[in-house]
């Protein structure tokens, strides 16, 4: 969709809000302690690994992947993997030149205390903002317009 210019990553940021907010909240409520000192040692890994592009993509990618496991959700685990193999590579080649990794990494440690703290009103409202922060990224680099919408009906043929 993507390639064929139907839907923009603007979109596809604004499916995975609804996705992975609530994720998160399943998260706060199900995680384990192991899978809550997973995160933690992704975290860890980033931070490691600042320099790194490589790395700061590759842990952005588990953190995300980690959370959905914690949810203990088999369906919605496997399209946040779907979303981690697709959209997230394409989202970080464009946001690239105005991503700050510190700031996400912190935004997932935000995230990552809320689950560890199983409070799923917290996990999601910091599962928000980073979302948010992508989003106003893509802004601020300007992303293309997907192509506009074409109804499916004619309006005129509408029941009164």
């Amino acid at each position: 969709m993507l390639d064929a210019g139907t839907t923009s990553l603007t979109e596809l940021i604004e499916v995975r809000e609804l996705l992975e907010v609530p994720l998160a909240g399943l998260a706060a409520r199900n995680a384990t302690r192991d899978m809550a000192a997973m995160l933690w040692l992704v975290i860890d890994e980033a931070e490691a690994g600042s320099d790194d592009e490589a790395i700061q993509r590759q842990t952005d990618v588990r953190f995300h992947r980690v959370i959905a496991e914690a949810s203990a959700n088999r369906v919605a685990g496997a399209i946040s993997a779907w979303s981690a193999e697709v959209l997230q590579p394409r989202l970080k080649d464009a946001i690239a030149p105005a991503i700050v990794e510190a700031v996400a990494r912190e935004q997932h440690r935000e995230i990552a205390r809320a689950i560890e703290a199983s409070k799923p009103a917290l996990a999601e409202l910091a599962m928000r903002a980073h979302l948010r922060y992508l989003t106003d990224l893509l802004e601020t680099v300007g992303t293309p317009a997907p192509a506009p919408l074409r109804p499916t009906l004619d309006p005129r043929s509408r029941p009164t």
